[in-house]
């Protein structure tokens, strides 16, 4: 996470990924996106924990797929474990965990 001084707040870190990656707490406030990537990605959050927050934006026509580490770990408005998919240039997807166990969408632009 990068700090501007002259910010009361944090700005989100803009990071590209063009394969597959494991996202950590430290990537925590981090927009991931997959410009000029020439596969599918899964990117795969770590365990939910409340404060870590990540955004999603499909800048390729190329899948993205959101992906919990752990298996008992939700995407709300899926089941455990199950992974929001998307390859629509434009998506974008806001995930937040406030209590442990569940990600929350915050935004959702797009079929996830």
């Amino acid at each position: 996470m990068a700090f501007q001084p002259l910010l009361k707040n944090p700005y989100w870190k803009s990071t590209q990924k063009i394969a597959n990656y494991a996202i950590t707490g430290q990537d925590s406030q981090s927009g991931f996106h997959n410009l000029n990537a020439t596969v599918n990605i899964v990117l795969t959050l770590p365990k939910a924990f409340p404060g870590l927050y990540y955004k999603f934006l499909v800048a390729a026509a190329h899948q993205i797929t959101v992906t919990p580490k752990i298996a008992t770990d939700t995407i709300r408005g899926k089941a455990a474990g199950a992974s929001a998919v998307n390859s629509t240039i434009g998506s974008f997807l806001s995930l937040i965990c406030l209590v442990p166990g569940f990600w929350e969408p915050e935004i959702n632009i797009g079929p996830w």
